[in-house]
């Protein structure tokens, strides 16, 4: 697509896919830990565990975990 508006963008769309898997693969990680955490911890009540799921906020705001 040498010479098209669009090459230029086009060029970047790997390096932001491996990105965007990278930042989803963290995620599945990071929330994989919690659940086996939160299984293995369990003891009569959810209550602790639901604290450490809202403290996870919004998968999908678009923003960085910290």
């Amino acid at each position: 697509m040498a010479g098209s508006r669009t090459a230029s963008v086009l060029d970047r769309v790997e390096s932001v896919r491996a990105n965007a898997a990278k930042n989803v693969g963290d995620r599945y990680g990071q929330f994989a830990s919690l659940l086996r955490l939160a299984a293995d911890s369990y003891t009569n009540a959810d209550a602790e565990a639901a604290t450490w799921f809202y403290a996870l906020g919004d998968f999908n705001s678009g923003q960085a975990p910290a």
